[in-house]
C-alpha cells in the first residue's frame, strides 16, 4: 500500500474497502467466535 497523507487517506477509496470489509457481519462473527466473550465487536 503506498504512503498516503492523512487528509487524502480519509478520502481514499482503500480507506473505505477496508472500513467496510473490517464492520462485516462476517468479522463481527469471527471475532465473537474467536475470543469467546473477552473481546466484544461494538459494530
Amino acid at each position: 500500500m503506498a504512503a498516503f497523507p492523512r487528509r487524502a487517506w480519509e478520502r481514499s477509496k482503500e480507506r473505505k474497502k477496508l472500513a467496510a470489509a473490517l464492520h462485516s457481519p462476517e468479522v463481527k462473527a469471527f471475532i465473537v467466535e474467536k475470543y469467546k466473550g473477552a473481546v466484544v465487536p461494538a459494530f
